[in-house]
């Protein structure tokens, strides 16, 4: 290959190398637990959740989920 060749490539490698590391993960690394975007809204001792996965994550068994808003 020709050094223009090469330097190509380099240029190109470094612009992977520099957007893969300036992204930002869409979930949080830390949470155990991904849950889906559907809005099926479920309440739990009061508190209202947008699906029952964000009330289970929360900590809250599936014998306490509600289906449906909260009242009140």
């Amino acid at each position: 290959m020709k050094l223009l060749d090469y330097l190509v490539l380099l240029l190109l490698f470094l612009i992977f190398l520099f957007a893969a590391s300036s992204c930002s993960p869409i979930i949080d690394e830390n949470t155990d637990v991904v849950c889906i975007e559907i809005y099926d809204p479920v309440c739990v001792k009061g508190n209202e959740f947008s699906n029952a996965c964000y009330a289970e994550a929360a900590g809250y068994s599936n014998s306490e989920i509600t289906k449906g808003k909260c009242n009140g």
